[in-house]
């Protein structure tokens, strides 16, 4: 597969990105309009059966044209674009609007060379699976926080980037209908698309309209927003849930929700589930309510397990609660608290320098799967698999 890539009314510090990127891409060359195109233009590019063709169209100096000469480059016969819609604006509304139509990408100015390859990546259309590739599907892990300040979504977080960094293909859904902090934990921009943006289109949804609403994370890692205002819940439809889930399933290897234990939300996502870990502080007020929610899922289910944080803040240890729960422990976290927020705050991950949050995680992973997470390591937290 060839790309073909034009810009149109960019600036020159844009056109240089663009061809940044290219370079970077291994894309022969890059033409750029210095005008709008319109429908009395001759177009010269007539494509071909390997190529496809990517257009930045710019909107800054005139929206009406920019948007005209996007429905043409996007309908152009035998050479139909793929059309990124270039912005300075900062006007919420119309960015909503752009990706709500899920006809463009969308990228917003300033931009840097990653961010232009990113855009570039995520245009470039979904290959056709094989019979056998589409039958496989990925693995939902879901982390059920019992308790504020369990931290499950420091948890939740640093597994997403270790997987991402192994090379697994991941999402990470922060599923909380309002103000989660899956994003911010990793220093990402706010969004204004979120899961239930997914569940609410459910009927339209494909691979294109996924990487409409996903942000990428410098590990590879893609994200799914929390709202920054209170979502529908999905009470009502946990059919389209459980649909939205089987899709997610199909485009990742991996699929991490940070979410939490009670309600009926929690209920159907741990449901559609193949592993759930109850993320539990180690204290008595926590461990009471951990009994409460296994009482309420069963513990007869394998694929319920326990994840102990704050181990030594008190006297209640993991044994206790997995005695206590009957249920087993996949991974135990000392109290780091000092260590772990520093990086929370930063917007990072945690550092595989600290050994008393990268042998619990280590764990984790290889408890996900063993074969893979036993191999060497590759680069960045992949060492967290390693088993002397």
């Amino acid at each position: 597969m060839t790309l073909a890539i034009i810009s149109v009314r960019a600036d020159a510090r844009f056109q240089g990105l663009v061809e940044q990127a290219a370079t970077a891409l291994h894309i022969a060359s890059v033409h750029h309009f210095d005008h709008y195109i319109s429908p009395d233009d001759v177009t010269q590019y007539t494509g071909g059966p390997d190529v496809v063709p990517i257009a930045f169209v710019s909107i800054d100096d005139n929206r009406q044209d920019g948007f005209e000469t996007a429905e043409i480059l996007r309908k152009q016969q035998g050479a139909e674009f793929n059309v990124i819609i270039v912005s300075s604006s900062r006007d919420g509304d119309l960015i909503i609007e752009v990706l709500r139509e899920g006809k463009y990408g969308f990228l917003a100015l300033p931009a840097t060379s990653a961010e232009v390859i990113t855009a570039i990546k995520r245009a470039i259309p979904a290959q056709p699976q094989s019979a056998s590739a589409a039958k496989k599907n990925g693995k939902v892990y879901v982390f059920a926080g019992v308790s504020g300040g369990a931290g499950n979504t420091t948890i939740a977080v640093n597994l997403a980037v270790a997987l991402a960094e192994s090379g697994k293909k991941t999402l990470l859904v922060d599923h909380h209908r309002m103000l989660g902090h899956a994003g911010l934990f990793l220093g990402l921009p706010a969004s204004s698309r979120s899961f239930y943006d997914l569940i609410e289109n459910a009927a339209r949804i494909d691979a294109s309209l996924l990487s409409s609403y996903v942000i990428e994370h410098g590990s590879g890692l893609d994200v799914l927003c929390s709202p920054e205002v209170r979502a529908t819940p999905v009470d009502a439809i946990p059919g389209t849930f459980k649909e939205v889930v089987a899709f997610l399933r199909t485009q990742y290897e991996c699929v991490i929700f940070d979410s939490r234990a009670g309600g009926r939300e929690a209920e159907v996502v741990c449901e559609a589930a193949d592993r759930v870990f109850f993320v539990v502080s180690a204290e008595v007020a926590p461990m009471r309510d951990l009994l409460r929610y296994v009482d309420f899922y069963g513990k007869d289910d394998a694929k319920f397990q326990i994840v102990v944080n704050h181990e030594g803040r008190s006297a209640i240890t993991a044994n206790h609660i997995s005695d206590n729960a009957g249920l087993p422990v996949a991974a135990r976290f000392p109290h780091l608290n000092g260590t772990v927020a520093a990086a929370v705050n930063a917007g990072r991950p945690v550092s595989p320098d600290v050994q008393g949050f990268r042998e619990p995680l280590g764990a984790l992973l290889n408890g996900i799967d063993p074969r893979e997470f036993k191999q060497e390591a590759r680069k960045g937290w992949f060492s967290w698999g390693k088993r002397s």
